[in-house]
């Protein structure tokens, strides 16, 4: 099977926060923000896999910084690690308007490339690139590795 670099599919999405996507005191719902991570993950891992997808894990969700009404906000997702049919995402949420941007948020999700019978499948390699890729990949290999004997403890 082929392999894929992080830049062939890593992917950006943007909005603009209004009133509607926020609490009373106009900061975001953690929701609204947590469903655009969702969608440009799945869309990154998509791309990678060319096939459908679920979802297993969120590994992280960490909020860094306050996203209010008004603010322009654009996710970025890219993989980080690929096993045989698991792939991690990484994505970055960012807050525009700023100089530099502000890093508003960071997420992780695990999510697994399945065949048309909803059974788990191969996907693509993970070509690393960069020295960064290569360090990512090694820290989400190990994270990997750790979950497995979790689970396998679990039952």
């Amino acid at each position: 099977m082929a392999e894929k670099t992080v830049a062939q599919s890593e992917v950006r999405t943007s909005k603009t926060i209004t009133p509607y996507h926020c609490n009373s005191i106009g900061a975001v719902h953690a929701g609204e923000i947590m469903q655009m991570i969702y969608n440009t993950a799945y869309m990154a891992a998509k791309e990678h896999a060319q096939t459908n997808i679920v979802t297993a894990k969120v590994n992280e969700l960490v909020f860094h910084y306050p996203i209010m009404v008004g603010n322009v906000v654009t996710c970025h997702a890219f993989l980080v690690f690929v096993g045989k049919s698991s792939m991690e995402v990484a994505v970055n949420v960012y807050v525009e308007g700023f100089n530099p941007k502000r890093l508003a948020l960071t997420a992780s999700l695990i999510m697994i490339g399945m065949d048309e019978n909803r059974k788990p499948m191969e996907v693509p390699r993970l070509k690393l690139v960069s020295s960064e890729e290569k360090e990512r990949f090694e820290a989400a290999r190990l994270r990997y590795e750790r979950y497995k004997k979790e689970k396998a403890c679990a039952t």
